[in-house]
């Protein structure tokens, strides 16, 4: 796939001024991907495939959570992965 790459952002390293709340979190973790990843927001529109959480209710609640919001405001076609060890530990 052309001009695809793959880009870890560690989101632990950016500071939360304004709290944890589901609006700014939004905006913390789409900012971070336009500075720290250098994507414009059709780059993320066209390029976010998915997103990966703990499954906290405030990322993973389906009417507003965190990955709600990010596929209403800027990628569609997003969706969810949960933490593959928290997960584990869910079924274990």
């Amino acid at each position: 796939m052309e001009g695809f790459k793959h880009i870890p952002i560690l989101l632990h390293l950016e500071r939360l001024v304004n709290g944890g709340n589901v609006d700014n979190l939004t905006n913390v973790i789409l900012k971070s991907l336009m500075v720290n990843g250098g994507l414009s927001m059709e780059e993320i529109n066209n390029k976010l495939i998915s997103f990966g959480s703990n499954g906290v209710v405030v990322f993973a609640c389906v009417q507003n959570g965190v990955t709600t919001q990010i596929t209403k405001k800027a990628t569609p076609f997003m969706f969810d992965v949960h933490c593959v060890a928290h997960w584990t530990n869910l079924i274990m």
